[in-house]
């Protein structure tokens, strides 16, 4: 088996198009459609991969939807009197839940964020379907990732480190 050079997973020797990234092995055969400036992959099932813009786009939506998220869980903890759970317990502790709840719920129920749905935008698996509930946990462990925000960079279709190790992509919903 070799690896492709665009994303080093292994495929297949006789392969003309890599199924984890969707690039084409064979450049004259590239399938690129494009939406505005930006040229967009073509995956099997008719799926585009999402341009940048709309994957950082996502990034700052979801901190700032997280952050309100957040904030009405600690007011709702407030009003229920459950005040010494959150001092006795640590912040970080508290954010890997609010997080784990925020996008495992939303990306396993809908296959979208809120902000993927302001972007019409969507997560998909390896086989173009609907991510499991693993493959969504291990995608939101990995945002906590020293530097994950600063993956996509280099690269004009970008694959972050939560998707590529959860073998996972975010692609247009149409």
């Amino acid at each position: 088996m070799k690896k492709c050079p665009y994303c080093w997973e292994p495929i297949q020797n006789i392969a003309k198009k890599c199924r984890f990234c969707g690039e084409w092995l064979d450049t004259k055969k590239a399938t690129v459609k494009k939406a505005s400036s930006v040229p967009l992959v073509s995956l099997p099932g008719d799926f585009l991969i999402a341009p940048m813009g709309k994957r950082f786009l996502n990034h700052i939506l979801d901190t700032i939807f997280v952050y309100i998220f957040a904030f009405v869980c600690w007011i709702f903890i407030w009003l229920v009197w459950l005040l010494d759970i959150i001092e006795n317990t640590n912040e970080a502790v508290l954010g890997l839940i609010i997080l784990l709840v925020y996008f495992v719920l939303s990306e396993y129920i809908w296959w979208k964020t809120p902000a993927k749905f302001i972007t019409r935008t969507k997560v998909i698996n390896t086989y173009w379907e609907k991510p499991d509930f693993w493959n969504v946990c291990g995608r939101t462990l990995c945002r906590c990732i020293p530097f994950e925000a600063f993956s996509f960079l280099g690269n004009a279709h970008p694959r972050w480190w939560h998707d590529s190790i959860s073998k996972t992509y975010v692609v247009e919903d149409k």
